[in-house]
């Protein structure tokens, strides 16, 4: 797959933009910590850029990006798939990048060539399938979040997830299939490529489910959010306010709140009102166990990280890798 996406947009860079290119491919120098170098010439002047390759863009890449960025200053991505939001937020960071249909932003010094509208092929096969639509979205955040899960009757899973118990047999017989989940012994499975699982997870958590979730927008009756005591763990902060809570670190702009909660009882119970232009976003909170590990009036990190990441603000980013170092990385790495 990389080599040809390469191919395709020197051909295109060439063909297109009359610009030569050359790459060199770095996967097997050893230490080297990215995938190659391209050599660009413009205007008859050579311009060299250390290269991060993916196939597609996806929100939790960049922090990886971000890490890059730091480190090599003239970063290039080159992927077949960067959708537009994607490409507008590498070019607010300053990153230069090619995709496959030959969209492009490269700043370099005096030499600026941007690329916009261009449209991207987009592969029908990616997540297709139950395994990542709503059900399997569901199953899959339960046993991220506790993995005993998998060892536990479907029964059991099924009260968890809010899910029906075919759902969850299939799921799970397609975890095994992926190699997310192997047997330790004839009795006994555990989590495999946890950090593959959970990524994919954040995705089609964003793609898939979450949109499938929304209730209702609000505003405050007053903004002293802090002091709202929610009753009983049917309502928890998401998000932006959940960040706040667990790292002091990051002051709410937008406020998610996950509830089994009656609407009306929302307004009642917290001063919650209607505006469908306010920045309180009320979902549908879609599992039945309890995280006993976290602070009680916040969801698992696991979905505080995915909404932040799924926002791509870089405020929101930076609070992210503050969650994942706490709350993730030895469960994940």
């Amino acid at each position: 797959m990389e080599n040809k996406v390469i191919a395709k947009i020197i051909d295109k860079l060439k063909t297109e933009q009359k610009i030569e290119a050359h790459w060199h491919d770095l996967n097997n120098t050893p230490n080297n910590e990215l995938d190659g170098k391209l050599e660009l010439y413009i205007n008859k002047k050579k311009l060299e850029f250390p290269i991060e390759f993916k196939r597609e863009i996806r929100k939790h890449h960049l922090l990886q990006i971000d890490k890059y960025k730091t480190k090599f200053p003239d970063l290039m991505i080159i992927a077949d798939i960067i959708n537009p939001r994607i490409r507008e937020i590498l070019k607010e960071k300053e990153i230069n990048y090619i995709d496959g249909a030959g969209n492009m932003n490269i700043d370099r010094g005096d030499q600026l060539i941007f690329i916009e509208g261009k449209k991207n092929e987009i592969d029908q096969n990616y997540y297709k399938g139950r395994l990542f639509g709503k059900g399997g979205l569901k199953i899959i955040f339960a046993i991220l979040v506790n993995e005993d899960l998998i060892n536990k009757p479907y029964r059991e899973i099924a009260e968890q997830t809010d899910t029906a118990l075919g759902t969850v047999n299939y799921i799970m017989k397609e975890l095994m299939t992926s190699g997310h989940i192997i047997f330790v012994n004839k009795n006994v499975l555990r989590l495999k490529n946890k950090k593959d699982l959970m990524n994919k997870w954040i995705t089609g958590y964003e793609d898939k489910l979450k949109k499938t979730l929304f209730l209702k927008k609000f505003r405050f009756k007053n903004n002293d959010w802090k002091n709202i005591i929610f009753e009983n763990n049917k309502t928890l902060w998401g998000g932006e306010p959940a960040a706040e809570i667990l790292t002091q670190y990051l002051h709410p702009q937008l406020y998610t709140i996950y509830t089994k909660e009656e609407i009306k009882d929302l307004i009642k119970k917290y001063y919650l009102i209607p505006d469908k232009n306010g920045n309180v976003e009320v979902y549908k909170k879609f599992w039945n166990f309890e995280d006993e590990t976290l602070h009680e009036k916040t969801v698992p990190p696991l979905l505080i990280y995915a909404d932040l990441i799924n926002t791509g603000d870089n405020r929101n980013l930076e609070t992210a890798k503050i969650i994942y170092e706490r709350y993730l990385q030895d469960k994940f790495e």
